[in-house]
């Protein structure tokens, strides 16, 4: 499996758990193909942030820190 199809098939399973957690909190079906994606980082740290419509979920995601 090459770089981007490895990318893809992260980007889709986040996609379904961001549907599935809105789905739940809303109430209402979310289609993972209308949530989109923004990695940002902050104080060092990468962030995932899910957007749909006028929700957000953000997701901090750990990394290993340098000695």
């Amino acid at each position: 499996m090459n770089k981007r199809t490895e990318e893809k098939k992260y980007k889709n399973k986040f996609r379904r758990v961001f549907a599935m957690a809105l789905s739940y909190t809303l109430g209402a079906k979310v289609p993972p193909s209308r949530i989109s994606f923004e990695v940002i980082e902050e104080d060092g740290e990468p962030k995932l942030i899910g957007h749909y419509h006028n929700y957000e979920i953000k997701v901090k995601l750990p990394g290993e820190k340098e000695a």
